[in-house]
């Protein structure tokens, strides 16, 4: 993971039992198979700038024979990776900057060019 978002969530209150929006909760690591944390920052790290997008394939996500694309893409990239280069029905990501100061972004879906 590239951005430091985690499951979504919902608030609920406890006396009326009304459900609140979804909202993304902070994740900032998260433990590999090792037992060892890695950040989920990268994507707001300028350390990172050379890191076009980073993709990824999930066999389980799919029961076609073919492996389903990821695609999320560095907004702070020196070199960015075009949309759509690795085919029609790859899911992609990317964020935009929300405001003037930078230190905010909404991560979104590109909608399917399929």
């Amino acid at each position: 993971m590239s951005f430091p978002l985690g499951p979504l969530a919902v608030s609920i209150n406890r006396y009326t039992g009304a459900v609140g929006d979804a909202y993304n909760t902070n994740r900032f690591e998260i433990t590999n198979a090792n037992g060892a944390p890695v950040a989920t920052t990268p994507f707001v790290d300028p350390t990172y700038v050379g890191v076009s997008a980073v993709f990824a394939f999930s066999r389980d996500r799919s029961a076609e024979a073919s492996l389903p694309v990821y695609v999320v893409h560095n907004p702070l990239a020196r070199v960015r990776v075009l949309f759509g280069v690795l085919g029609r029905e790859a899911e992609e990501w990317y964020a935009e900057p929300v405001g003037d100061d930078g230190l905010e972004m909404e991560l979104r879906k590109r909608p399917s060019a399929g």
